[in-house]
């Protein structure tokens, strides 16, 4: 039994389906191997709903996020570190060399860490409400961050410079895609709008 599905990701390479619960005492993290369909991993620890799974580029390394962001080794299922927000949390992105995980919090504030260490590299502030979204660029240069403030921020990842801000929607900005080859971005909102 899975409870309610909150989130859903798949590794780049196929191999990998994670999927997050957000039925407490249920909410868990649970892995399959796609080709078998056998359930490798049920990962616990979240005492909240788990808002979000993503796997990095490789395939190594998954991150889950509740109230704390959780590091597992994807192929062991084994608990690399946690880290915190002082608020519940709701996005996150790993980079495309898999050396940098971007949250986003109710705090407003966007965290960069080392995800392989647990490590935080730098904090980027600019938003006025919730970050909801976020996603990082294929060429791993800048990250965009959406908000319960209606807009989207553009930030170099390098430097954590706030390069600019998209604005359009009438209400916050809860979803984030990017094609692959990082030309266009794609926002879905609580205004029942897409914006390309």
């Amino acid at each position: 039994d899975l409870g309610e599905v909150s989130s859903i990701a798949v590794s780049p390479d196929g191999n990998f389906l994670a999927v997050g619960s957000c039925q407490h005492p249920k909410s868990n993290v649970k892995v399959w191997h796609l080709k078998t369909g056998k359930l490798l991993h049920t990962l616990l620890g979240h005492q909240k709903p788990v808002n979000f799974v993503v796997i990095s580029p490789s395939g190594l390394i998954l991150a889950s996020g509740s109230n704390k962001i959780k590091i597992w080794n994807l192929e062991k299922g084994d608990r690399i570190c946690t880290l915190w927000h002082s608020t519940a949390v709701h996005a996150a992105a790993i980079g495309p060399d898999g050396t940098i995980l971007a949250s986003g919090s109710s705090d407003i504030k966007i965290r960069l860490w080392n995800p392989r260490t647990g490590q935080p590299l730098r904090t980027l502030i600019g938003h006025f409400g919730e970050v909801k979204s976020i996603v990082i660029n294929p060429d791993g240069e800048t990250l965009f961050s959406g908000s319960a403030d209606k807009t989207i921020k553009i930030w170099h990842l390098g430097t954590g410079k706030l390069l600019h801000t998209l604005s359009g929607h009438l209400d916050e900005v809860k979803s984030l895609a990017i094609s692959p080859n990082g030309e266009t971005l794609f926002s879905g909102s609580a205004d029942k709008t897409i914006k390309i």
